[in-house]
């Protein structure tokens, strides 16, 4: 027979408004996974997840295309079918070998004619992957790019008799040069200070990936060629892509934004779980088997804790699922991380609030004024400038506004957040556990004290 302690945990962990709560933070998840897509104009059908960039050498009407195929996390793609197609007829095909391709084709074309070049326009470069299929139209001259400009900070340029492209992916740099080059890179810190500079070597038609040692404090990057050509100067580094950096920084404020109706429905799951019971006399049978009063109040309490977090981590994965399936790259798992901290303690601490209540009080309805009534204190704290700074860490939602400003340091973006004091990690810390610790502790005091 399963002990009491064990079975009220069960119970009140299998709730049915528990479970619905789950499935609403799921929809939140969707929800702000959209959102967030929607801020910036973010379509799938606009989005190109097969990138590629080739080069096509001619000679007496053969042409051979090299090339490389990439996602738009910048990693090299193996296995890819890489086809020049004219009309119906398959000109040339193969597959890609640790992301490079090389096809060779026999064409009348292109042909000089004046100062121009005539090329059929009908002949395309189609890539499949997995599924995916991009068709980019054929461009027989020069190094050609057909990729997903949203997402990263990318160059083209001629230096001396090369053609360089550069894109850079977070740690890391995609080059390809269609002759022999040697590259320098300078890096500065936010303060245009140089930080460190190093070589590196690349040789013709040979397109690598290249790790990046980045140093820190260093927020943008200069790229020379030989004899100092400059290829980039001073451009912004970008940790996790340019759109990744991006979604990074305006998470935190979709995330606000869907935050603010949170901690309604924890509230509700408390009401539900503790308190309406408790002015129904619904516990007294509880209390007949051998049950505490404290196994029951922190049984309760520890299973609407755990809805909390587990709703809190499913929030935030299905709206980073939904935007690595549309954007085709996964944002930082480190947001995810740091995100569902920063949700389980501000919405945590207006479950302790009800159960403050729930323990203090039979009346019911307490257990739901007092946390809307603290929900709206804690909002308007933060944006009242006269009051001193010490004030932002009574609100819950300091340890958030510290993880903001954290994610605003990490990427090369300008936003401007309501709280522009500093705010320090261990107070902020501190803060967000006692908002979680203290209320329910002096709500099971209360209710040790007094008939169930």
């Amino acid at each position: 027979m399963p002990s009491p302690f064990l079975y009220d945990f069960k119970r009140s962990f299998l709730r049915l408004s528990v479970l619905l709560t789950l499935a609403l933070f799921i929809a939140g998840g969707v929800g702000l996974g959209f959102f967030t897509m929607h801020s910036f104009g973010i379509t799938q059908s606009s989005i190109a997840r097969l990138n590629v960039v080739y080069y096509t050498q001619m000679s007496e009407g053969n042409i051979t295309i090299i090339g490389i195929v990439f996602n738009n996390h910048g990693t090299f793609l193996s296995g890819v079918t890489v086809q020049l197609v004219k009309g119906s007829q398959i000109m040339a095909s193969t597959v890609t070998v640790n992301g490079i391709f090389k096809l060779r084709a026999t064409q009348n074309i292109p042909q000089v004619q004046g100062f121009g070049i005539v090329f059929n326009p009908t002949e395309n470069i189609s890539i499949k992957y997995n599924g995916m299929v991009e068709n980019i139209s054929y461009l027989p001259f020069g190094l050609t790019i057909s990729t997903s400009q949203l997402y990263y900070y990318e160059i083209q340029a001629n230096v001396n008799s090369s053609s360089i492209y550069i894109a850079q992916f977070g740690d890391h740099l995609i080059i390809f040069s269609t002759n022999d080059t040697t590259l320098n890179l300078k890096f500065y810190s936010s303060s245009m200070k140089q930080v460190e500079n190093y070589t590196i070597g690349v040789k013709g038609l040979e397109p690598v990936a290249i790790k990046m040692i980045i140093p820190n404090g260093a927020k943008y990057l200069s790229i020379y060629a030989d004899r100092g050509v400059v290829v980039s100067y001073k451009s912004i580094i970008y940790p996790y892509t340019l759109l990744g950096d991006e979604i990074v920084n305006a998470y935190p404020t979709m995330l606000s934004l869907y935050g603010s109706f949170f901690p309604f429905v924890a509230i509700y799951i408390a009401y539900t779980t503790f308190s309406s019971p408790r002015s129904k006399g619904s516990l007294e049978f509880l209390l007949s088997k051998p049950l505490t009063k404290r196994e029951l109040f922190f049984n309760r309490f520890s299973a609407n804790l755990v809805t909390i977090f587990l709703a809190s981590v499913i929030t935030n994965l299905v709206a980073f699922l939904i935007l690595t399936i549309y954007i085709g790259i996964p944002p930082a798992f480190e947001i995810v991380m740091i995100e569902t901290i920063y949700l389980f303690a501000y919405i945590g601490a207006f479950v302790s609030l009800a159960y403050m209540t729930g323990g203090i009080s039979k009346t019911s309805g307490l257990s739901i004024a007092v946390p809307i009534t603290m929900f709206f204190i804690f909002t308007v704290i933060p944006i009242l400038t006269f009051l001193p700074n010490w004030t932002i860490y009574l609100t819950p939602s300091v340890l958030g506004d510290y993880i903001d400003k954290y994610i605003e340091s990490k990427v090369p973006m300008d936003i401007n957040f309501y709280v522009s004091q500093q705010i320090s990690l261990v107070p902020a810390t501190v803060s967000a556990i006692a908002w979680i610790l203290v209320p329910v502790i002096i709500g099971y005091i209360a209710f040790k004290k007094k008939d169930i």
